[in-house]
């Protein structure tokens, strides 16, 4: 059942970032790591980001907070992140859709610098958390195809945290 809902999930925020993109609200990320635009109930939920050098351009540490409960995205799973993608970081969320499906949750893009123009999805990696309960949905990876104008969406299958081989 568990497998079955996460196949739900990566199908839904595989729509939600392309035909249904219109139903998740943008959000800001401010300097201390609030999540701005969210509803009051998940007001307190923010996105921590640590870095051991901004200058190479990945992150070394991702805390989200939401609930009073936080999911920690460890440096073996950041090091998939393309680099220099967190200066093309953005966030999205939806709690108004049906929570039975999927519950209210925030999406970190982390975009690859100076993609293709003519491809359906951008490339990159995201993270779904969910807003009730902090935990990571869901780890997505957009990689170019050998189809000109074609992404291929799969999920990233974890391992105590990390990228199992």
């Amino acid at each position: 059942m568990r497998i079955r809902r996460t196949v739900v999930a990566l199908a839904l925020h595989s729509l939600a970032g392309h035909a249904m993109a219109h139903s998740d609200t943008i959000l800001q990320l401010s300097s201390d790591g609030h999540i701005r635009g969210l509803p009051p109930r998940y007001a307190s939920a923010s996105l921590k980001i640590e870095f051991a050098n901004q200058a190479s351009g990945r992150p070394t540490k991702m805390t989200f907070i939401s609930a009073g409960k936080q999911t920690i995205i460890e440096r073996c799973l950041l090091e998939r992140l393309p680099a220099g993608s967190w200066r093309q970081m953005s966030l999205s969320g939806s709690w108004y859709h049906d929570s039975e499906t999927l519950p209210p949750y925030v999406s970190v893009q982390f975009n690859t610098p100076a993609q293709p123009q003519d491809l359906p999805h951008p490339l990159g990696i995201s993270f779904l958390f969910s807003l009730r309960d902090a935990r990571l949905i869901v780890a997505q990876e957009a990689l170019p195809t050998t189809s000109k104008g074609e992404v291929n969406l799969s999920p990233v299958r974890l391992r105590a945290g990390c990228p199992a081989k």
